[in-house]
C-alpha cells in the first residue's frame, strides 16, 4: 500500500474535491430530468405495463397494473432475469431513484423497455 500511495497523484484528488458540487437530493430530479430522456408514464390505461416498485420498504404499490417488488439495490441483477418482451415502469416515492435507475438500465444494459411511473 505504501508503494502505491507514493505513486498516487494527489493533485487529481485535490482538483476533484475543489471542483465538487453539492446538490440537495430534493433538487436532483430536475438535474436528472434535464440530462436524461426517460419517458414518464402517469396513466397506465394506455398500455400493458409491469410496474416495478424499487423502494426499499416491504410494501408494494398497487397500481392497477401488474406490479412486482424489486428493491433498487437488487435491480441490476434481477432485471436481467425478467422477460424482456414486456414494458417496465420503475416506481419510487419521489421519482428520483426510479429516474436514476431507469437511465442506468437504458445506458448500461441497453434496455429500451424501461420507463418511470409517476401516478
Amino acid at each position: 500500500m505504501e508503494r502505491e500511495e507514493k505513486r498516487f497523484d494527489y493533485t487529481v484528488l485535490d482538483k476533484a474535491v475543489e471542483d465538487a458540487q453539492k446538490i440537495y437530493v430534493d433538487e436532483i430530479i430536475d438535474d436528472v430530468a434535464n440530462a436524461a430522456a426517460i419517458e414518464v408514464i402517469s396513466d397506465l390505461s394506455s398500455g400493458e405495463y409491469v410496474v416495478i416498485d424499487i423502494r426499499a420498504e416491504d410494501e408494494c404499490i398497487e397500481a392497477g397494473a401488474q406490479s412486482i417488488k424489486i428493491p433498487f439495490h437488487k435491480l441490476k441483477t434481477e432485471f436481467k432475469k425478467l422477460p424482456q418482451d414486456k414494458e417496465y415502469l420503475l416506481y419510487c416515492e419521489k421519482g428520483i431513484m426510479s429516474q436514476l435507475h431507469a437511465q442506468y438500465l437504458k445506458d448500461s444494459e441497453d434496455r429500451h423497455n424501461v420507463r418511470v411511473y409517476r401516478p
